[in-house]
């Protein structure tokens, strides 16, 4: 039996063609995991039996999918009649589309890329001399690779937490400008991400970018790991970074993994979190700058002692 209380909504957008698909009209479900990597945020989607129940609607057209459209997708709760609850859960672009039959349905199986996946996973070779900055690499990089017609990356904020000139060349070969990004992010104890188009950088430690609090009965689930717990709970639109406190549990955490499995009818519409200990939060984050201390001082040894053996090899030419 349907849950009317659940409510699920897409919107597809092709220059000033839109259409609307609710869970009212027909079956969808979807899968959403975001963390901190920049290196998830893929919506998987799935519609069934789009063709054979739209009466006096457009058609969802094979043609329009394979345009690759942008989507948005909507998910909350009703309340009898009235949607209560409709938060934007992702916006994107539809990145690969399969019509096929499960079972007796006929279903499109549609994958999602964030904004950010699209516009960073272009392939680069880039090389700077030692003696740069990482927020000048940045920089540069958003002007040479960023502000192409198809791409239009601007910056929104650099405030890197470590911003200290590289001790020998930053080169990339074939290396995507996500992983590039990546790369700057863990040298310089910062964290990345796009929004509405524009680029920011800021340091790790000041990413906390709300609290909130959980009681024991929003809680479905709770199991401990090595270092915090992973919760589930009822769909629940929540964003990566957040300090969370739950009722009973003395310490408070932050939200490092969000994952939403949710069916528009009677399956799972749920979501779960994996929540670290912010006392091992901030002790990974000083190991972490720790081992970048020692590989920057290796390295600032490892210049010297190559000076040192040329000037050697200098001087005994000289004479």
């Amino acid at each position: 039996m349907k849950d009317k209380f659940r409510y699920i909504e897409i919107r597809l957008m092709l220059a000033d063609n839109v259409l609307i698909y609710d869970n009212d009209n027909f079956n969808m479900d979807f899968r959403l995991e975001v963390d901190r990597t920049s290196q998830s945020n893929v919506l998987e989607l799935n519609l069934y039996n789009i063709k054979a129940r739209e009466k006096g609607q457009l058609s969802l057209e094979y043609e329009f999918l394979k345009a690759k459209p942008r989507i948005e997708l909507y998910a909350g709760y009703r309340e009898k009649k009235e949607i209560k609850i409709k938060d934007l859960i992702f916006s994107g672009q539809l990145a690969t589309v399969k019509n096929e039959f499960s079972e007796l349905d006929i279903k499109y199986s549609l994958v999602c890329f964030q904004e950010k996946d699209i516009f960073v996973m272009q392939t680069l070779n880039v090389s700077y001399p030692k003696g740069n900055k990482p927020s000048f690499i940045i920089k540069d990089l958003i002007d040479k690779f960023g502000s192409k017609d198809e791409i239009k990356l601007g910056i929104g904020k650099i405030e890197l937490f470590k911003d200290l000139p590289y001790q020998s060349n930053f080169s990339k070969s074939n290396t995507s400008l996500q992983k590039i990004f990546e790369d700057i992010a863990k040298d310089t104890m910062s964290i990345f991400y796009i929004e509405n188009g524009l680029l920011y950088f800021l340091p790790k430690h000041s990413f906390i970018k709300e609290k909130t609090e959980l009681t024991q009965m929003d809680l479905l689930n709770l199991t401990v790991d090595d270092d915090g717990y992973s919760v589930k709970l009822g769909f629940r639109n929540f964003k990566i970074n957040t300090q969370l406190f739950i009722e009973g549990l003395e310490k408070d955490y932050v939200i490092d993994k969000i994952t939403h499995n949710c069916d528009g009818e009677d399956g799972e519409f749920t979501t779960e979190l994996k929540i670290l200990d912010m006392d091992i939060f901030g002790q990974n984050m000083l190991k972490e700058l720790e081992e970048i201390k020692k590989k920057s001082e290796e390295k600032i040894k490892k210049s010297e002692e190559k000076e040192e053996k040329q000037q050697e090899k200098s001087k005994k030419e000289k004479k």
